[in-house]
This record gives C-alpha cells, sequence and structure tokens, in this order.
C-alpha cells in the first residue's frame, strides 16, 4: 500500500472529502437539500445585489462609478457572506443568526479584500484575459479565509494565492459549471439564477473543505 493511500484512508475515516468536479457538486446537492431556506434566501438576496450594481455599471460615467461602488460595498460582501453560510451548509453545521452577522464585524476586511480582488481580476482580464481567469480562481479561497479564519484582507489574498497552488484548474472546472448553471437559471427569471448561483457556491465551498480539511484534521494549520 502506497502513502497516498494511506494518507486517502485516513482523511475517509476523518470524514474529510476527496476534491473532483462530480464530488464537490454532488455534495452541494447534498447541502443545498439539508439547508434550502437559508440558502435560497441569503442566495436571492446576493443575485439582487449584483443585479443593482451591475444595472448602474453598463451607462459609464458617473452611473458607472456608482455601480462600481455598490458592488465593492454591498454585492462583494453580501456574496461572500453566502459563501460562508455555503461553507457551513458543505460542512454539515447548522446556519445561525450568528452566521449573519461576521458580515457586519468583518464588513472592512470583506470591502478591503472584495475591491483588491476585483481590481486584480479586471486588471489580469485585459491583459489577454487568461491571466484575469487564473487570478479569480487563484483568490477564490479570499472569502472563507475573511470569514472562517478570521484573516485580514491582505493575509487573505496572500494565503489563498498560497492554498490554490496547483488548483487553478479544478476551481475553474467547479466555476465554469457553477456559470452554466447560473446562465441555465435565467430562464427562469431570479430564482433559477439564485439556484445556479448557490450551486456554484456550495460546489466551490466543497472544493475548499477538501482542499483545507486534510491539514486541520491531520494536527496542522491551514495557513501559516
Amino acid at each position: 500500500m502506497t502513502v497516498s493511500q494511506d494518507l486517502s484512508e485516513e482523511l475517509e475515516l476523518v470524514g474529510v472529502p476527496e476534491p473532483g468536479l462530480l464530488r464537490c457538486y454532488r455534495e452541494a446537492f447534498g447541502a443545498l437539500l439539508d439547508y434550502p431556506l437559508p440558502i435560497l434566501c441569503m442566495a436571492l438576496l446576493a443575485f439582487g445585489a449584483v443585479v443593482v450594481a451591475w444595472h448602474p455599471m453598463q451607462y459609464g460615467g458617473a452611473l458607472g462609478l456608482v455601480g462600481c461602488a455598490l458592488g465593492v460595498f454591498v454585492a462583494v460582501p453580501v456574496a461572500w457572506t453566502l459563501d460562508y453560510l455555503c461553507l457551513q451548509a458543505v460542512r454539515g453545521e447548522p446556519i445561525r443568526e450568528r452566521d449573519l452577522r461576521l458580515l457586519r464585524r468583518r464588513y472592512a476586511d470583506l470591502v478591503i479584500a472584495g475591491a483588491a480582488v476585483s481590481l486584480a481580476v479586471v486588471a489580469g482580464l485585459f491583459l489577454l484575459v487568461v491571466p484575469g481567469i487564473v487570478l479569480y480562481c487563484r483568490l477564490r479561497f479570499v472569502p472563507y479565509l475573511v470569514l472562517d479564519e478570521g484573516l485580514s484582507a491582505r493575509e487573505a489574498l496572500r494565503a489563498s494565492l498560497e492554498l490554490t497552488r496547483g488548483s487553478t484548474w479544478p476551481i475553474f472546472g467547479v466555476s465554469l459549471v457553477g456559470a452554466l448553471l447560473r446562465s441555465l437559471g435565467l430562464g427562469l427569471f431570479g430564482v433559477g439564477a439564485a439556484v445556479g448561483d448557490a450551486m456554484g457556491r456550495l460546489a466551490t465551498a466543497s472544493l475548499y473543505h477538501a482542499t483545507v480539511e486534510p491539514t486541520r484534521e491531520l494536527g496542522g494549520r491551514v495557513v501559516s
């Protein structure tokens, strides 16, 4: 038996999932069935916040700046709080009112980190698109690190780059399927898009869980 097989068996005994596209979406579906009301309500709120922010951006100028401000100060913090609730659901932990209070307590770091991620991704998209996609994937764990690990914006950005090293393609695959689900959900108005968005975020949370839990369960630190 190889060392990797020994490790896989040990992780399986403590209930740590293995990363993989199908596994992530299977867990996402199960988590959505277990916690439909809080996840879907927050998903609808996040979807509405994104729509409200995106609409004025299309006009550019002063309205575009208003849209950008709404995105950074409202849409991103709400969406990232949804990411944290999805992580709780994937772990099988009950979603409580105190989880929502994290939005208020960690608001400043959410705004700073959200602005930094947005600027990095937009700048990368202008550089032949691919760098923006890579940066999006490498910084996808920032919401969990701010809200779950309690890191500052700067620490979360650095830790996400470290944790996602070698995981760009899995994150891209999960995100691409999530985007397709959101697009298909638009045919059912906001509800369908919110469901698709929730599934994508739950799957990403499952991938994060599979990435960090081996370290946690085997006695290490998620971030150093």
